[in-house]
């Protein structure tokens, strides 16, 4: 499933979903693949209670998975955003049901940037001189195959 690449803004953070990009203040803040795709489901729905099975679907949709496990990444993604346990600046625990991200969130489109080239051209550009035997056996096989 493709989705379109948008970057979210909140406080000195920055997350680019087409680079998969976590950073603070332009400098990148690692994390894994899972502990992002946590933070990007919580930024799509921000405001609103993600449950946890709904964020178990989105991060591991082929997988069962125990709650302790998203439990951790959690607790991690929190370590990478600065926050601590009773903070609660950036994701809510809503007890025995899920998690909200609450600070105000800025959502950007992506897109790319003006000037540059987006596909090939069907056109050539210059001409091949030259190899005038090599080019008639390529259009003989070709036209063959």
């Amino acid at each position: 499933m493709l989705t379109k690449r948008r970057i979210y803004e909140f406080d000195d953070f920055r997350v680019d979903t087409g680079q998969f990009l976590l950073s603070k203040s332009g400098h990148a803040e690692p994390i894994t693949p899972t502990v992002f795709k946590i933070l990007q489901t919580l930024l799509e729905q921000a405001g609103d209670v993600v449950t946890k099975e709904d964020l178990m679907k989105s991060v591991w949709p082929d997988s069962f998975v125990e709650e302790g496990n998203l439990n951790r990444n959690v607790s991690t993604l929190r370590k990478a955003l600065a926050e601590k346990p009773s903070d609660h600046r950036y994701i809510e625990t809503i007890p025995k049901t899920g998690y909200r991200f609450v600070a105000p969130v800025r959502v950007i489109e992506y897109s790319p940037p003006a000037g540059i080239l987006r596909g090939a051209s069907n056109r050539c550009s210059h001409r091949i001189v030259g190899r005038e035997t090599e080019q008639q056996r390529l259009r003989e096989a070709y036209d063959q195959a």
